[in-house]
């Protein structure tokens, strides 16, 4: 067990008909191995953006390594005090209450190993200059997770 906790940069008021399926302490827990474990951040936020699809899986987590490629209007400042990237962090997406306990069970036995994987992939020089994610969603049809790696 871990005494460090991921830092949490943002958390978005939710109605209470919504529910975080996992906290900060669980997910500091899971990835605590990690090689970016320092530079993770999280950010819990509503998933209005992201919605349930036509089967009525849930968007849950979302791991993110995010690197701004630079135009020629950049700020030199901000390149350099890194507000540009690259930074890692993981998305937290709420779920409706009445399912948040089989969901946390599904992301504690099937998402956290995923998303740590995930994070723990060797990358390329090629591959870290740009953005990333790896989205997690919750099946309710299978009671399970799954996940789909993408550009950002």
């Amino acid at each position: 067990m871990t005494d460090r906790l991921i830092p949490t940069t943002s958390k978005s008021k939710i109605s209470s008909a919504l529910a975080y399926p996992v906290g900060a302490q669980s997910i500091s827990q899971a990835l605590a191995s990690v090689p970016q474990f320092e530079q993770l951040e999280l950010v819990f936020t509503d998933n209005r953006y992201k919605v349930a699809d036509s089967l009525g899986n849930l968007p849950i987590l979302a791991g993110r390594y995010i690197k701004h490629n630079l135009g020629l209007s950049a700020s030199h400042s901000m390149d350099e005090s890194g507000s540009y990237g690259p930074k890692w962090e993981i998305q937290i997406y709420t779920v409706p209450k009445q399912h948040s306990t089989t969901i946390r069970k599904a992301v504690t036995e099937q998402g956290f190993g995923l998303l740590s994987d995930w994070l723990c992939e060797k990358r390329s020089n090629f591959w870290l200059t740009k953005s990333h994610e790896i989205l997690l969603w919750y099946s309710m049809a299978d009671d399970r997770v799954v996940s789909i790696a993408s550009d950002l």
